[in-house]
């Protein structure tokens, strides 16, 4: 009877240590998996934020082009500038179209980009005014609208509107980056612990060897294995119970 027994037990250190190492290798794995796929979320929102910030800095660039050359336009009636001050506008037009698609997620910055929009109408009527002055030859009535037309308030909510939207976005890109380094951090603790769960996990299997399948060896495997799963104090000794053949208790 001896030897029966000796192999059931047997069988059951292995079945334990198989049970151990799945558990152990899939949490592992989960882990990994989900550090990664927040890295890549995370990598995903850097990259929508900067976009929007670069998209916000060149619409107001392309803006500036514009109003220059309307202003040489106006000097010298050269209509070469005019069509430049006309296509680079055209241009601007387009970045804002862009912005609001790039930030139709973001309800805040879709109250920003209507007012930008707004605005943007507005100052584009101002510098159309001007520019139809200098075509029909009303060079000093062009002159005084365009000068008039750099305190302009739709220039100054354009302004205003573009600043506080690199400045959200900003503020939107350090909040994401910290949670998702805090996530990063707490998934790599995590596969740090597994990992050396594991370890523990190859010297019980060596203690069980060197005990061949005694009782000291399946009490090691046994603890690793409850602490792997988590298990209560009556899930703990079913467990016993189970792979022993009789109760833990006195």
């Amino acid at each position: 009877m001896e030897r029966p027994r000796g192999l059931v037990s047997a069988w059951r250190t292995i079945a334990l240590m198989a049970i151990a190492g799945v558990v152990v290798l899939t949490a592992l794995v989960i882990t990994l998996g989900e550090a990664n796929r927040q890295r890549d979320r995370a990598l995903a929102a850097q990259s929508h934020s900067y976009d929007v910030m670069n998209l916000a800095r060149a619409l107001q660039g392309t803006m500036a082009k514009s109003e220059a050359a309307l202003g040489r336009y106006v000097i010298s009636a050269d209509q070469q500038l005019g069509q430049a001050y006309f296509d680079d506008w055209r241009r601007a037009g387009e970045n804002v179209a862009q912005l609001r698609r790039l930030t139709s997620d973001n309800e805040g910055q879709q109250q920003r980009l209507a007012a930008l929009q707004a605005a943007f109408r507005i100052r584009g009527d101002e510098l159309a005014a001007t520019a139809l002055a200098t075509n029909y030859g009303k060079n000093s009535q062009a002159l005084s609208r365009f000068y008039q037309g750099r305190t302009s308030p739709a220039l100054e909510a354009i302004n205003a509107a573009l600043n506080g939207l690199i400045a959200d976005e900003r503020d939107l890109l350090q909040r994401r980056t910290s949670q998702a380094m805090a996530s990063v951090r707490r998934s790599t603790a995590a596969a740090k612990i597994l990992s050396i769960f594991g370890v523990l996990l190859l010297l019980g299997s060596q203690v069980v060897e060197a005990a061949g399948g005694g009782g000291r060896g399946r009490e090691v495997l046994l603890a690793l294995l409850v602490q792997a799963l988590g298990l209560g104090d009556g899930q703990q000794q079913r467990l016993r119970l189970g792979y022993t053949g009789k109760s833990s208790g006195p």
